[in-house]
């Protein structure tokens, strides 16, 4: 029997793992069944259970395939953008996706899988590699801001970056909820609150 191109498996796989993917968004992790996964993918269950065993497996390599898209999150930093400020970088950055519905809803299977690891320790392992493989990028860029002077070289860059993540997913959740939120002037908002002449700071001085 001639051998099945590498190739041919891992197309079959990534079919499973976005038919999976479309039903995880309309019912959720535990309302899916490995039976919508295989009617979704228009594959008997004997091509889906040669590749997963269990929704549990499929689930684990979609968080394994989050970590391996992710770096592709951002652009890899341009040196015309290395000197934004940090309102700047999350401007760049986070508010095209933020303005992009499609690309909210996608960001949501991010909670699915926060949520999952609450209960199921292979999803919970993959916890630092998902998070690493959304901050790394985003620490390249704030790096160079950093390297220029543009941004404080004494601020802990990983807590700068960490801060832009939660934001972003903070607005993501607020759009769902509220697709024709100002994400924009949200944010505008924030970081002008972070500037010395925040009313904050005139509250504190007096």
């Amino acid at each position: 029997m001639p051998k099945v191109p590498q190739a041919h498996l891992d197309m079959r796989r990534d079919q499973i793992l976005v038919a999976a993917q479309s039903c995880f968004f309309k019912k959720g992790f535990h309302q899916t069944t490995m039976k919508d996964i295989m009617g979704t993918a228009k594959l008997s269950a004997g091509a889906v259970y040669n590749y997963f065993k269990s929704k549990e497996d499929i689930i684990v390599a979609m968080a394994e395939k989050v970590v391996e898209r992710n770096p592709d999150f951002i652009d890899p930093p341009q040196p015309e953008i290395a000197d934004l400020s940090l309102a700047d970088i999350f401007a760049t950055l986070f508010l095209p996706k933020l303005n992009d519905l499609d690309d909210v809803y996608a960001a949501c299977l991010n909670f699915d899988l926060v949520s999952e690891a609450t209960r199921n320790d292979r999803i919970r392992q993959c916890g630092p590699e998902l998070m690493r493989a959304t901050i790394d990028p985003v620490a390249a860029l704030v790096a160079q801001a950093q390297a220029t002077g543009t941004l404080d070289p004494d601020l802990d860059r990983e807590a700068l970056v960490r801060i832009l993540v939660g934001l972003y997913f903070g607005f993501v959740m607020q759009k769902v909820l509220e697709p024709d939120l100002d994400v924009a002037a949200l944010a505008q908002t924030f970081f002008a609150a972070l500037t010395p002449s925040a009313a904050g700071d005139d509250v504190k001085s007096g």
